[in-house]
């Protein structure tokens, strides 16, 4: 299945904001390499969609009720005085770095608590969390791109459960 990338429109069928041949152009630009197909660049973009979508509360409201993603959003404001109701470059370029990350990690993996560790041991492992510390590996580069555009700019949600993406059991 092609790979359908919002157009700012709120497209019902969006899976990506941004194309294989974008995603080639970000990845060079940054001097970053990914050694696989078309058809796994998609399925990466895919997963990074999922990701960006479903782990923010954003500002503002989408253009569309019927839209797949959060973006396009109504006169979003980014923090710096700056208003669109287009899909921001900064939306695009964390799909992106999701979408790298997700080459040697699952973005949907529950592990290490966003890295609020309050103790560890060394003989018997033990490990233990801050209270508040998220279930999930935080994507820190991806968290601050996304940070001045969600409600809550320190940490991302709890993903709603539409936006998980499909297990391989």
């Amino acid at each position: 299945v092609a790979l359908v990338v919002e157009n700012n429109t709120g497209l019902a069928s969006a899976d990506s904001y941004v194309s294989v041949a974008d995603f080639k152009v970000w990845l060079a630009s940054r001097g970053l390499e990914l050694d696989l197909s078309d058809d796994e660049m998609e399925t990466r973009l895919r997963r990074a969609f999922d990701y960006v979508n479903g782990n923010w509360t954003y500002k503002s409201v989408p253009v569309s009720n019927e839209q797949a993603g959060e973006f396009p959003r109504t006169d979003l404001s980014d923090g710096a005085g700056r208003v669109t109701s287009l899909v921001p470059k900064r939306v695009k370029d964390a799909q992106c770095y999701a979408a790298y990350y997700s080459e040697t990690n699952d973005l949907f993996t529950v592990a290490e608590r966003g890295g609020q560790v309050t103790s560890e041991a060394g003989g018997p492992i033990s490990v233990s969390y801050a209270a508040g510390a998220p279930a999930e590996t935080l994507f820190s580069a991806v968290a601050k791109i996304l940070g001045c555009l969600a409600k809550d700019q320190n940490m991302p949600r709890t993903p709603r459960p539409a936006w998980h993406a499909p297990t391989t059991d």
